[in-house]
């Protein structure tokens, strides 16, 4: 994959591939948990949040490999494809609570994230495959999104300088990962240009119009968060 395709793409299968050696499992399942988080209110069941809540804390290490077992467990008789987005969304957790985490159960949650949409809003059985197909295309582009969010751009890595971690940045983008306040993201770009951050790439980030989740690749690096 070159950096023009990494820029243009329009479905998040083939970054993620491309990723596979380059990044760490908590990333992935943090991409995972965004995907799910996106779709959720449309999927129209709480059932199985307080499941999602486990595999997201498990990726930052808050909770025991029991804690997500028992997730796996209460979400592994769901089916991939299904008229109904709750049972695509119960799927989608239950892959992202695999341990160890693959790159193919992690494809296999943006695809069932895809068809929440579609799923939710069907009021018969029948099927548009052709909608279907537009409605989960669209939901790609997003997932893109996610995947610029937190993993950045791979052909410009950018290293956080340690002078830039002023107490006052450290604490804001502290905040922003606790609190999921990302609208505090161009405050954080303020702290760190005071620090004497002039790298674009971080700043726009911060002060861009994109979607941010926890995992966010500016708000780890200043966090020390791999």
């Amino acid at each position: 994959m070159t950096e023009a395709e990494w820029l243009a793409a329009t479905d998040p299968t083939p970054m993620l591939h491309f990723l596979k050696a380059k990044t760490s499992a908590r990333k992935l399942r943090l991409f995972a948990v965004a995907c799910c988080r996106t779709v959720w209110e449309r999927a129209k069941d709480e059932q199985f949040y307080g499941c999602l809540e486990t595999v997201e804390r498990f990726a930052d290490g808050l909770a025991a490999d029991a804690d997500l077992r028992s997730v796996f467990e209460r979400t592994r008789k769901a089916r991939r494809i299904s008229t109904s987005g709750r049972v695509c969304m119960s799927y989608a957790v239950n892959k992202a609570s695999h341990k160890p985490l693959s790159i193919h159960d992690v494809d296999a949650v943006a695809d069932a994230c895809a068809g929440v949409p579609f799923w939710a809003a069907k009021e018969t059985p029948s099927v548009d495959f052709d909608a279907f197909r537009l409605s989960c295309n669209a939901e790609y582009v997003k997932q893109t999104g996610l995947v610029a969010d937190v993993f950045g751009n791979p052909f410009r890595h950018v290293t956080v300088d340690p002078t830039w971690l002023t107490s006052t940045a450290v604490a804001i983008a502290h905040g922003i990962y606790d609190e999921r306040a990302f609208d505090r993201l161009p405050i954080l770009a303020d702290a760190l240009q005071d620090a004497g951050c002039e790298d674009a790439d971080v700043l726009g980030h911060c002060r861009g119009d994109g979607v941010h989740v926890r995992g966010c690749w500016v708000v780890d690096g200043v966090l020390g968060k791999g």
